[in-house]
């Protein structure tokens, strides 16, 4: 809840790695979570931060931004991002406002945005006002019902479909349009607005899974080895998931094994999975649902 009357609410002018923190609730003009960060920021949740004027999460801010959680900020030009010429890759974007326009992305000129979720951005998730102000390239991405419309061109060309932008505009490749199926975003509390609780990590189905043809990053947010085969198809074949978790896959029991049941509730299974991983463990259980998180 910090406060700058002019840029960079939580950071500003930093050159180093930002990792694994929580930025929430604090305000600046330019850059309420942060301002002219060159570095990477990395694993953060940047919650409800606000800009008088631009970029609500980060406002010129031209390094390596992946793998965060940017949630529910707001300013007038770009609730998430705004001006930056950075890597915008692998962050879940969701829920962020602009009084005026770009939600999500606002004239971020030369940037590389991709493998990004876009959900329920208010005013358009990515806007341009001018060709100058172009991303370099817009790289399969995830959206899904962000309010208004998900791109405006600079000619004003409002684009509402995703697979029209493909074929239209020379810079977006790949982009797809569909639900993420994130585990439970508003919470046990049912709050879209608190965080500590909203889980946007992905269930089987989501539209968000292998859809990215990336060599980095090697882990997400909570660390995990990406990228995982999560399709479910077996075939060995992984590609990263968009967003910043990544869906650790399907396990497969094997049938045909022996399962060893002891004492207190364990019980040891065999395994195979599209993880390209397999084993015995012993597991404890109340009930035999075993989540996937468990066993790799």
């Amino acid at each position: 809840e910090n406060v700058a009357s002019g840029t960079g609410g939580g950071f500003f002018l930093c050159a180093g790695n930002i990792v694994e923190n929580i930025i929430e609730h604090n305000h600046a003009g330019d850059g309420g979570a942060f301002h002219s960060c060159h570095g990477t920021g990395g694993r953060n949740r940047v919650h409800g931060n606000t800009a008088g004027f631009r970029g609500g999460g980060f406002h010129d801010c031209n390094g390596l931004i992946e793998n965060n959680l940017v949630q529910m900020n707001s300013a007038g030009f770009g609730g998430a991002f705004q001006g930056c010429q950075a890597t915008i890759r692998f962050n879940t974007i969701v829920l962020n406002t602009a009084d005026v326009s770009g939600g999500g992305v606002h004239d971020c000129w030369e940037a590389d945005v991709t493998g990004n979720i876009f959900w329920q951005n208010q005013n358009y998730a990515v806007w341009s006002s001018a060709e100058e102000f172009q991303p370099t390239v817009v790289k399969q991405n995830l959206f899904y019902q962000n309010w208004d419309g998900v791109y405006v061109h600079h000619l004003y060309t409002v684009y509402t479909d995703v697979g029209l932008i493909n074929n239209h505009v020379d810079y977006w490749t790949d982009n797809r349009q569909g639900d993420p199926i994130f585990h439970n975003p508003a919470g046990p509390d049912k709050r879209l607005e608190s965080i500590d609780d909203n889980d946007y990590s992905l269930q089987p189905g989501s539209a968000a899974v292998d859809l990215v043809y990336a060599v980095d990053p090697r882990l997400d947010i909570l660390s995990m080895q990406r990228p995982s085969d999560g399709d479910g198809d077996l075939n060995g074949t992984a590609y990263h998931d968009a967003g910043a978790w990544e869906f650790m896959g399907i396990i497969v029991l094997d049938p045909s094994s022996d399962t060893a049941w002891g004492a207190n509730n364990m019980v040891q299974i065999t395994w195979s999975s599209n993880l390209q991983r397999s084993g015995t463990a012993a597991v404890s259980y109340t009930h035999l649902t075993l989540p996937t998180r468990d066993l790799v």
